[in-house]
């Protein structure tokens, strides 16, 4: 299934844009052999990213349904606490909006 370099790949690692530069062909083969990901950052900012050439699916919207379907279920308990962590999450994002006048 195309789907599985998405749930495989390891964390982002964040370098700098000189480290990047400086080990360039290592950060490639990483990227590829290791299904590893990286962000290059200049300052503060993150410029790049160079993830595995697969990474990045060719989902349709029509296959949408589909994927889905395939994806793991989760048991009620499991529904539920998904639930309540979208209803805590949605409360934090709602407490940190800004009240303008």
């Amino acid at each position: 299934m195309r789907f599985n370099m998405v749930m495989e790949l390891n964390k982002i690692n964040t370098i700098t844009a000189s480290e990047a530069a400086r080990s360039f062909s290592e950060i490639i083969n990483k990227v590829y052999y290791r299904h590893q990901a990286y962000e290059i950052k200049k300052g503060k900012t993150i410029m790049a990213r160079i993830t595995p050439s697969d990474y990045a699916s060719n989902l349709q919207a029509s296959e949408l349904n589909n994927f889905f379907s395939n994806a793991p279920q989760l048991n009620k308990e499991e529904v539920e606490d998904f639930i309540n962590d979208i209803n805590l999450v949605r409360k934090e994002i709602q407490a940190r909006e800004v009240k303008w006048e």
